[in-house]
């Protein structure tokens, strides 16, 4: 059954959904970050039809999420390539990761390992902190009206009014 759009709800969340809530484009991304980039490599890595793995792409370019390319040669081969846009997503699909590893781990350990390039040492898993450092946890967080704050967020106030 397919969903509805969230384009027009406006809230960050729902307009990220838009873009990059369905599984495959995740686990595209995922692959993008692992370095596949060729159509062919997708295909194989995902184990994903062609059509809707072409479709899927189009749709990140669209949203520029990712670029592809020509590469040298005889002008066929192209990879697909993440956007500034894309790459900002890494820290979402490292939360996954952690979250998956966390609530549905292996019993052998981690599936994937995540190291600094440079360094080599293995990441943390990702936690929110405020600005000296401190961890927080979701009790200890207050969603406060920005100045684009529009409906979705004055409901949530309207609900936790009538519950207090």
């Amino acid at each position: 059954m397919a969903r509805s759009s969230f384009k027009d709800i406006d809230c960050a969340v729902a307009q990220a959904l838009e873009q990059v809530g369905d599984a495959w484009t995740l686990l595209i991304l995922r692959s993008a970050f692992m370095d596949v980039r060729r159509f062919e490599d997708l295909q194989e890595h995902l184990g994903i039809s062609r059509k809707v793995l072409s479709e899927r792409l189009k749709r990140m370019i669209g949203h520029g999420l990712i670029e592809y390319r020509k590469l040298p040669g005889d002008g066929r081969a192209k990879e697909y390539r993440l956007t500034d846009k894309g790459r900002d997503l890494h820290v979402v699909i490292l939360a996954l990761m952690d979250w998956g590893e966390a609530w549905m781990p292996k019993r052998w350990g981690r599936r994937i390992r995540v190291l600094d390039r440079s360094s080599g040492e293995e990441l943390r898993p990702l936690r929110p902190l405020t600005r000296s450092g401190k961890p927080v946890s979701p009790r200890s967080i207050v969603y406060e009206a920005g100045p684009g704050a529009g409906e979705v967020f004055y409901a949530a106030e309207q609900i936790r009014a009538r519950r207090a």
